[in-house]
């Protein structure tokens, strides 16, 4: 729930604050549900899916990194980690905001 999530964010380095609001958007997005499906919720007509509701080419990458890292996509801990690694890279503006 909120505090596995937020302890997992401040352990990535996030202050409290930006780990809540990390914890905050996977509850409102998922309910911190790592096999949460929205059909057909993408712009590309993609379902969203995860704690963070991935579609399209970035709910491939999830499975990806789950694949390229021998771990399960449908674990909190994968997902967190994948979005941890978005946030350092393919979504690094958002991560610097958080910072």
């Amino acid at each position: 729930g909120r505090r596995e999530a937020r302890q997992f964010w401040e352990a990535k380095g996030y202050s409290p604050e930006a780990a809540s609001v990390l914890a905050g958007h996977e509850e409102a997005e998922s309910g911190f549900n790592p096999r949460a499906v929205n059909p057909k919720d993408g712009r590309d007509g993609s379902d969203s899916i995860g704690i963070f509701q991935w579609n399209g080419p970035r709910s491939k990458a999830l499975f990806q990194f789950a694949r390229d890292n021998n771990l399960d996509p449908y674990e909190r801990k994968t997902q967190r980690e994948f979005a941890a690694r978005e946030l350092e890279t393919t979504e690094a503006a958002s991560g610097a905001k958080l910072r």
